[in-house]
C-alpha cells in the first residue's frame, strides 16, 4: 500500500492501494474511492484529481514535497519488486 500525503488537508490523505484480485485504486478517508484499474498510474492521477477538487491547488513548496514523496514511494515499490524477483 502506498500513501500519498497532502500537507494541505489531513482529512483527504488519499492512498493508492493494490489488491491482487482487483488491481489498483485510490481511496480517501472521506469515503471517496476511484474506479479499479489494472495499472498504478491511473489510480495516482485519480488521487491527485480528488485532492485538487476537494482541497484546491497546492502551493509550489507543497507540490514539490508531494512529488518527492511520490518519487520515494515509487523507489520503495521498485526495491520491493526487485527483492521479490531474487527469491
Amino acid at each position: 500500500m502506498t500513501t500519498v500525503p497532502d500537507s494541505g488537508d489531513l482529512t483527504h490523505v488519499v492512498q493508492v492501494v493494490a489488491y491482487p484480485a482487483c488491481g489498483f485504486r485510490a481511496e480517501c478517508p472521506c469515503g471517496w474511492a476511484s474506479a479499479w484499474t489494472t495499472e498504478r498510474p491511473p489510480a495516482m492521477a485519480a488521487s491527485r484529481d480528488h485532492r485538487a477538487r476537494v482541497v484546491g491547488p497546492q502551493c509550489t513548496r507543497a507540490a514539490i514535497l508531494t512529488a518527492l514523496l511520490d518519487l520515494a514511494d515509487d523507489l520503495a515499490d521498485t526495491i520491493q519488486w526487485l527483492a521479490q524477483q531474487e527469491r
